[in-house]
């Protein structure tokens, strides 16, 4: 079973103590903000999917909580406190899909601490620099790449080019242009591609 709860104000896990004990399969939380620690959420061991929105409390002893549940296959996260140091406490085998929102500095390091992760879907709202971009080349089950701010240039596009399961790539705002898109050419598995509010040209 799965439950979708959205408030207008905080949540809290005294409001969410109805649900304890319940064998949940899928929990998205939206709220403004959201204080849940991670130990309450891995008090679920059953979540497939976790969705966490503003949730700027939550820290790396959260995210640690959160690598213990060993059935996760999908999560979404955003909160500044965020480290690399947590994210390296995400081990499930069975995770394939990460969104991380644009409160997570995404650096170099941390995508190369992601690179342990069968991941198959890599969503990000924050913004992603060419250096930490360079470094998704090196997920090579990955399927859709949604990148929301990705100043990324026509030659870190080169990353791409290696991804040969790509199905769908989405980088808005790219400084990538019409030469950039010759790495994309031998992607005939490529089904969707957004470079929408770059600076492609006709040339």
């Amino acid at each position: 079973s799965s439950v979708r709860l959205v408030a207008a104000g905080p949540l809290t896990e005294e409001a969410l103590a109805p649900l304890a004990g319940l064998p949940l399969q899928g929990l998205e939380l939206e709220a403004d903000p959201v204080r849940i620690s991670g130990a309450f959420l891995a008090s679920f061991p059953d979540l497939e999917r976790l969705s966490v929105r503003h949730c700027p409390d939550s820290a790396d002893t959260d995210l640690t909580a959160i690598g213990r549940l060993g059935r996760l296959s999908a999560l979404a996260l955003d909160s500044p406190k965020l480290t690399v140091a947590g994210f390296k406490e995400l081990r499930g085998p069975g995770l394939k899909a990460l969104a991380l929102g644009e409160g997570v500095a995404v650096t170099p390091d941390l995508v190369r601490v992601l690179q342990r992760l069968p991941l198959e879907e890599f969503a990000c709202d924050a913004e992603l620099t060419d250096d930490a971009f360079v470094e998704l080349a090196l997920f090579p089950e990955l399927k859709r790449l949604r990148l929301r701010k990705a100043p990324i240039s026509d030659t870190s596009l080169r990353a791409v080019a290696g991804l040969g399961k790509l199905e769908e790539f989405r980088a808005v705002g790219s400084s990538v242009t019409g030469p950039g898109l010759e790495h994309l050419a031998e992607h005939k598995g490529l089904k969707i591609l957004d470079l929408s509010g770059g600076r492609l040209t006709n040339d």
